[in-house]
């Protein structure tokens, strides 16, 4: 893979991680358009590390809180009753059931094959859900009202967005909007999901390259691994900022839209070019 190749995976990443988009469904959509090669482990571990640390520079100050607030709970072993002290507690509640099921799918392999069509069905296909519990949703709870059950419910909403077209963070959304919480500490909540998350997927990855190599792997260099690392990590950084600032007032409407014509764009082009 190009350097050129890895800019543009790397930006079109940046972008789709921190909305409701899908990035895997993006990555497999790109290369069957434009026969470009997918990014494998190496550069998706790139991609990993740069918006854990956008995500993470971006919330330093609610994370350094909560880890501060949970330190004195063990510490000082009392109930956690603020809720600095109970989301970090939450936050694992709700990346578990993922964690179980990503380790089923690592050990039981499904023979499926996800083609591009069935991938553009899922990508707009999702739209629709996210759509109706958005708009019936009564927008009633803030970040306060996080509870062990919303936890749970979160949890498993998430655990069913691990194929193409499907997404933690719409998984999320889907999870608090159907417990009616406003779109902003619904989209809060979701990056803080997302950021144990990112870790885990960037450490994984960086345990399987060799850095005493000339290169991650034979098809990209470093120079390819380290642009793309900066230049996902300031696409994300700009993304998570722009797209909390605008959810409340605007909602997830265009978003939804948009998954809904690239899908209808990629299934016309799959008929025409079979």
């Amino acid at each position: 893979m190009t350097t050129f190749q890895a800019v543009i995976y790397a930006i079109i990443h940046g972008v789709t991680e921190f909305l409701p988009l899908s990035a895997q469904a993006h990555d497999m959509i790109l290369s069957y358009l434009i026969e470009w090669p997918r990014p494998e482990l190496a550069l998706q571990t790139a991609f990993s590390l740069g918006s854990f640390f956008a995500l993470f520079l971006y919330f330093r100050h609610d994370w350094a809180s909560m880890i501060s607030c949970l330190l004195q709970v063990i510490i000082f072993r009392r109930k956690p009753m603020t809720a600095d002290e109970r989301l970090p507690l939450f936050i694992l509640l709700s990346i578990t059931p993922m964690a179980f099921v990503a380790l089923y799918l690592n050990q039981h392999p499904s023979s499926f094959e996800w083609t591009p069509l069935w991938v553009a069905c899922t990508l707009g296909g999702v739209a629709l859900p996210l759509a109706f519990f958005d708009y019936w949703n009564r927008k009633i709870k803030n970040m306060c009202d996080w509870n062990w059950v919303d936890a749970s419910i979160i949890g498993i909403a998430q655990a069913t967005a691990l194929f193409p077209g499907w997404d933690p963070l719409s998984g999320i959304l889907l999870g608090a909007f159907f417990l009616n919480y406003k779109r902003e500490p619904a989209v809060k909540y979701a990056f803080f999901v997302l950021t144990p998350i990112l870790a885990t997927r960037a450490i994984l990855g960086l345990k399987e390259i060799d850095f005493h190599a000339g290169a991650p792997t034979p098809e990209l260099s470093w120079l390819s691994f380290g642009v793309a690392l900066v230049i996902t990590f300031f696409v994300s950084l700009l993304i998570v900022g722009g797209f909390l600032k605008q959810v409340q007032q605007r909602g997830i409407g265009k978003y939804l839209a948009y998954r809904c014509l690239l899908s209808l764009a990629v299934v016309a082009f799959y008929w025409h070019k079979g």
